[in-house]
C-alpha cells in the first residue's frame, strides 16, 4: 500500500514539473507580450516604444503559425495597415500634383520665353519667320499642357480610372486642331507684324507701305513672277527722303499637289534662284507596294527664265491598314 501512494506521488510530481516547464518555455517565446496594455489607444497615437513592441509581436505573427494575436493586437494590426495605405495614398497624391504644377510650369515658361523673344526681334522679317515656324508648335502645347495639369491633378480623387485620365488631353487637342484652329486668324497675326509701322533708318521719320501696284515699281520682273505664282510676298516701304526698303515673307501654307505624295507646287529655280519653279506634270515610273517604294517623274517648268526639269523622286510604300476579322464563335 505504501509503495502504491509512493508512485502516485511521483507521478504527481513529474506531471507538475511538466506543466511548469511548459509554461516557462511559452513565457519564453514571446516575453514581448505577456501581461502589455497598448490602453486602447489607436495606432497613430502610440509611442516609439509601444510601436517596436508591436512590429516584433505582428513579426513573430507573420513568421510562426503558432503565435495568436489579441484583440487589441488585430485592432492595432488593421489600423496599420490602413495608416500605410493612407501614407502611400498620400505620397503618390503628392508626386501627381507635383506633375500637374510642373505642366502650368512649363506652360507659363513656354508663354514667357515665346512673348520674350518676340519681344526682343526688332526685325519685322525675323519676326515673321519665327512666328510662322513656332505657331503651330505654341498652341498645341498651349492646349495640352493646361488639360494635361488639370487631368493629372484629378487623378488624385479618380486613380481608378487610370489610364482613362491621360487621355483627355490628347482628345481636346485633336478636337481643338480639327475644329478651332483658325488659318484666317493665323494670317491675320502675321499680316499685323508686317503691317508694322517702320522707322526709315536715315530720317527717322515713319516709312508707307505700298500698295501691290505701287509696289511692282520697285521689285524685279522674277520677284513679281514670285507673287503671282503665290510662293513668295513682298512689302516695300517708302520713305519721304526717298529710302526703299523691300522686304521678303515666305508663303504660308504653301499648297502641295499630291497629298499623298508631298510634292509642292513651286520650288527653287536652281537658274535663276528665284521661286518660280513650277509643277508642269508628273508620271508614275514604278508603283509602290507593301514592301518597296515606288518612282515617279516630276516634270517643273520655270515662269521667269524657262528652265525645264525633270527630276525622277522615291514614293514611300503602302500602308497596311488594320482590318478586324470576325468569326465565328
Amino acid at each position: 500500500m505504501i509503495n502504491l501512494v509512493k508512485r502516485a506521488f511521483l507521478v504527481f510530481v513529474l506531471l507538475f514539473s511538466l506543466n511548469s516547464f511548459s509554461q516557462e518555455g511559452d513565457e519564453k517565446q514571446s516575453p514581448s507580450r505577456v501581461g502589455y496594455d497598448y490602453k486602447g489607444k489607436p495606432f497613430t497615437e502610440l509611442t516609439v516604444e509601444e510601436k517596436k513592441i508591436l512590429d516584433t509581436i505582428l513579426q513573430e505573427y507573420i513568421n510562426r503559425s503558432d503565435i495568436v494575436l489579441t484583440e487589441e493586437e488585430n485592432r492595432l494590426y488593421s489600423e496599420k495597415i490602413a495608416y500605410l495605405e493612407k501614407v502611400e495614398k498620400s505620397y503618390w497624391d503628392k508626386i501627381k500634383i507635383g506633375i500637374a504644377f510642373g505642366f502650368l510650369g512649363i506652360l507659363l515658361l513656354l508663354v514667357a520665353l515665346k512673348n520674350l523673344i518676340s519681344f526682343f526681334i526688332k526685325n519685322p522679317e525675323k519676326k515673321y519667320q519665327f512666328v510662322l515656324k513656332t505657331d503651330f508648335t505654341y498652341r498645341m502645347l498651349a492646349v495640352f499642357l493646361p488639360v494635361a495639369a488639370l487631368t493629372s491633378y484629378a487623378h488624385t480623387f479618380f486613380a481608378l480610372l487610370f489610364p482613362f485620365t491621360f487621355l483627355p488631353p490628347f482628345i481636346v487637342c485633336a478636337l481643338y486642331f480639327w475644329f478651332g484652329y483658325n488659318k484666317k486668324k493665323f494670317e491675320k497675326s502675321l499680316t499685323d507684324i508686317r503691317n508694322q509701322p517702320r522707322t526709315c533708318p536715315l530720317c527717322k521719320k515713319e516709312m508707307r507701305l505700298l500698295s501691290k501696284t505701287e509696289e511692282e515699281k520697285y521689285l524685279d520682273e522674277g520677284q513679281i513672277l514670285e507673287q503671282k505664282v503665290k510662293s513668295v510676298e513682298y512689302d516695300v516701304w517708302l520713305c519721304s527722303c526717298g529710302k526703299v526698303q523691300i522686304e521678303r515673307y515666305t508663303a504660308v501654307f504653301s499648297n502641295e499637289v499630291n497629298k499623298e505624295i508631298p510634292i509642292p507646287k513651286v520650288i527653287q529655280c536652281s537658274k535663276c534662284k528665284y521661286e518660280t519653279l513650277k509643277f508642269v506634270s508628273s508620271k508614275t515610273l514604278l508603283a509602290p507596294d507593301y514592301d518597296n517604294p515606288g518612282k515617279i517623274q516630276i516634270n517643273r517648268k520655270c515662269a521667269n527664265c524657262g528652265e525645264v526639269t525633270e527630276v525622277v523622286e522615291p514614293i514611300p510604300r503602302l500602308i497596311r491598314k488594320r482590318s478586324k476579322k470576325i468569326g465565328k464563335v
